[in-house]
């Protein structure tokens, strides 16, 4: 099985903490916003194609490799980015004030993947007002509260983004200074197909607090099948929390 560690090659892959997807792709996985949305399709639209161009457009690729790219798919074959076994032939980093250091990696049939760099190591510096208890300040898509020693996070987005096949969910955990980290609840997951048929197999807490054994961590697990049945995919999405920082990884 093909696995990535966040902060090396993967598709679109973060815990959106104010570090949200820069495409109106990603942001049309979100709307409408209901919770525990499975979407998928057995034919290729007009709709899909777009989608994907916009995706692939975002990232440079240029317009004869996405009509490669959508021919390949159209054919039941899965693009190398998510295609066990394959690496990528080139990788480089940018900067962007959305999410600040992306990872982008090319392979060899011109399909991308995409990261944010992880994990992110949670600095204590913000101070607690003298009345209230606590402080609050908005974090897109998640709120972020502290106090003396701990940072609580809610409604923080793990997910993963490939074009073809993509999933997120939503999660809710504490940060404690020098202490152990964990997670509250796993919530609102969406999966979208496109071109092919995507499943939900589970979303559960693997492990509600950090321990001697490792992190807290929470898991989305899904399938993923070509529309014309011809390939598939087993897939999951980690969320790491732990040593006063979360991460997250995932597998196709």
């Amino acid at each position: 099985m093909k696995k990535f560690i966040t902060g090396l090659t993967i598709p679109v892959l973060a815990l959106s903490l104010g570090l949200g997807a820069t495409t109106s792709f990603a942001s049309e996985l979100d709307s409408p916003t209901s919770n525990n949305v499975v979407e998928q399709s057995q034919q290729i639209t007009a709709e899909d194609i777009a989608s994907l161009k916009e995706f692939l457009t975002s990232y440079n690729v240029d317009e004869t490799t996405q009509d490669q790219l959508i021919t390949k798919l159209k054919n039941g074959e899965v693009w190398d980015s998510i295609k066990q076994g394959q690496e990528p032939v080139n990788t480089v980093e940018k900067t962007t004030e959305e999410n600040g250091v992306e990872t982008i990696s090319t392979f060899k049939d011109g399909s991308i993947a995409v990261t944010t760099l992880e994990p992110t190591i949670v600095e204590f510096t913000e101070k607690a007002p003298t009345t209230g208890g606590f402080s609050t300040f908005a974090v897109s898509p998640g709120t972020v509260t502290s106090g003396s020693g701990y940072k609580n996070f809610k409604k923080a987005k793990a997910y993963v983004y490939t074009g073809i096949a993509n999933a997120h969910f939503y999660a809710d955990f504490t940060i404690v200074q020098g202490g152990n980290d964990y997670i509250s609840r796993v919530y609102d997951y969406k999966i979208v197909g496109i071109g092919g048929t995507a499943s939900y197999d589970n979303l559960k807490i693997t492990r509600k607090t950090e321990n001697l054994n490792g992190k807290a961590s929470a898991k989305l697990d899904f399938t993923w099948v070509a529309f014309n049945g011809a390939t598939s995919s087993t897939c999951w999405i980690k969320l790491f929390v732990g040593k006063d920082s979360y991460s997250t990884d995932y597998s196709y």
